[in-house]
């Protein structure tokens, strides 16, 4: 059990790191072998980064008009990865041979 001057100077320490945008593990492997509930005591009304969001599916908006919609329409996938150039280049590289693939096959 960690005493209250100790957790203040951990939540210091877990504010910097949480703003310089890192996760729970990168922070408990910099800051060494903690608890859970240690860890969730130094994060105590510290946002997570803003990376860490969920991934969102955009749902079917009728009042826009595209031009793909219809029973095969299942709204756009929006994925946001923190130094992701080369994840970017890669899921670009198969969204490529997937839509060739498939105009291929249709036309």
């Amino acid at each position: 059990m960690r005493t209250k001057e100790e957790l203040k100077v951990l939540h210091e320490q877990v504010v910097v790191l949480r703003r310089a945008g890192k996760s729970r593990r990168e922070i408990k492997d910099i800051l060494g072998p903690m608890s859970n509930s240690t860890l969730d005591e130094a994060l105590q009304g510290v946002p997570p980064p803003e990376w860490t969001r969920r991934p969102v599916l955009k749902r079917h908006n009728p009042k826009t008009v595209r031009r793909n919609v219809g029973e095969t329409y299942h709204g756009c996938l929006r994925i946001d990865v923190r130094r992701s150039a080369g994840l970017y280049r890669r899921i670009e590289g198969w969204v490529s041979a997937v839509a060739a693939s498939c105009a291929l096959s249709v036309g």
